[in-house]
């Protein structure tokens, strides 16, 4: 189910323009049904009824938690089977659900695709994401674990990355087992996800992972950032200024915004160890490269997170790993999880399933 014309996702295929961000090439594509630059006229409805919903601004951690996630259309055309798992890490029980095509064409081959949810590492639900999951599944004829793995504050840094990483030894282990070729294992996230997932490739995971697709990753956890961050860089027409610009603030280093959310998270997510915010494993941005997987990292537009998405990108380039970037225009942060409202988040999707496929 969709709620946009089939037409806008054949415009987002065919008319991306390749342009640059940190002297490293990147593909942007367009609102679809507008020339130039302005917020996508169904990412500004939704944002619109949003506000105008007599919603009332978190204030507590669960009132965080309750505002966190998206709920998606299915996309699906086709049946896709969904298992339970529960895996042990460290001791601790947590939730895995697994993604599979009922008819698949692979023959105990196929790819397999951790994903790890957003939710500013205290937030947010692998059943949120759910719709997203299923659909790179049916697209990339690829088994799918989405993990529910553990939240700050009552478990911190870094019990979730080691969930996620006892889950990718799980399927790397039991590969034969899943009919998986353990040789295309992959793995994906969003926002605080996607940094979770940059983490497991790029340190104790390296060795096992093909691919890495990264939705407008947070891979740097501090409030000083190794790049520059210049509002100018986002191009806002002036009568959208008052519902963009309050939407920068995540991930904001120029020292011009307020910047206690970003403290918060980190406070929550390393709980007393703040010294660990350049540690790699909590900022891969300053993670070693070398040896990275074949990477995609997709960025939005009116996002204060994409400026250091961007950089990632261009250090992996610069470091020779096979690595491109996306961004596309007139979005806010967490686009891809309105699957069936935007059509930039089922070309997201699309993008993520043919790099799969093409392993």
């Amino acid at each position: 189910m969709i709620n946009y014309s089939k037409d806008l996702l054949k415009i987002l295929q065919e008319n991306s323009v390749i342009s640059e961000s940190f002297g490293s090439e990147i593909t942007l594509k367009p609102v679809p049904d507008i020339e130039g630059t302005a917020l996508d006229p169904r990412e500004k409805a939704l944002y619109l009824r949003h506000l105008n919903s007599n919603h009332r601004p978190a204030q507590t951690l669960q009132d965080h938690r309750d505002d966190t996630g998206f709920p998606g259309l299915n996309l699906n055309t086709k049946t896709i089977l969904t298992d339970k798992l529960t895996l042990n890490c460290d001791g601790y029980d947590f939730t895995v659900w697994e993604y599979r095509l009922r008819r698949t064409k692979r023959q105990g081959d196929a790819p397999a695709l951790l994903y790890i949810h957003g939710g500013s590492f205290f937030a947010g639900s692998a059943q949120y994401m759910e719709n997203l999951c299923k659909y790179i599944c049916e697209e990339a004829d690829c088994v799918v674990y989405n993990i529910e793995y553990s939240l700050a504050p009552e478990r911190p840094f870094p019990k979730g990355l080691n969930d996620c990483l006892c889950t990718l030894n799980f399927v790397y282990e039991n590969a034969e087992a899943l009919g998986i070729d353990k040789n295309k294992i992959c793995i994906s996230g969003d926002s605080a996800g996607a940094g979770i997932a940059a983490a497991t490739a790029l340190n104790k995971g390296k060795d096992k992972i093909r691919y890495m697709a990264l939705l407008y990753p947070c891979v740097l956890l501090d409030t000083e950032a190794p790049f520059e961050w210049k509002e100018e860089d986002f191009a806002i027409n002036e009568d959208e200024k008052s519902l963009v610009i309050p939407r920068l603030s995540l991930g904001r280093t120029d020292g011009k915004a307020d910047m206690t959310f970003m403290t918060t998270i980190g406070h929550m997510y390393l709980s007393t160890a703040g010294d660990l915010r350049h540690d790699p494993q909590v900022s891969p941005i300053y993670a070693d490269f070398t040896g990275a997987p074949k990477t995609t990292v997709i960025t939005a537009d009116y996002d204060g997170l994409r400026p250091q998405g961007e950089y990632f990108c261009a250090k992996l380039r610069e470091s020779g790993a096979d690595a491109r970037c996306i961004r596309y225009r007139g979005v806010f942060h967490a686009f891809a999880e309105k699957t069936g409202y935007l059509p930039q988040a089922q070309d997201a999707l699309y993008e993520i399933a043919k790099d799969i496929n093409s392993l």
